[in-house]
């Protein structure tokens, strides 16, 4: 989801964003203070390019995919 570049995808994340913060106020709070949830929450290219390179270096270190 956070490589695809599509509005509907951009849309989804903005959902389950919205889910937890209801379903799960004080995680939704715990998750968005944390410096990797402000990241991963941004709807932004650098954001987009934390998360890919996350995803690259934990793919290289456990070797899946």
């Amino acid at each position: 989801m956070p490589c695809a570049r599509e509005l509907e995808n951009l849309a989804r994340k903005d959902e389950l964003w919205a889910q937890l913060q209801a379903k799960k106020p004080e995680a939704y709070r715990a998750v968005r203070k944390d410096l990797l949830g402000r990241l991963i929450a941004m709807r932004s290219k650098p954001g987009r390019a934390v998360i890919m390179a996350g995803y690259h270096i934990s793919q290289w270190v456990l070797g899946f995919n």
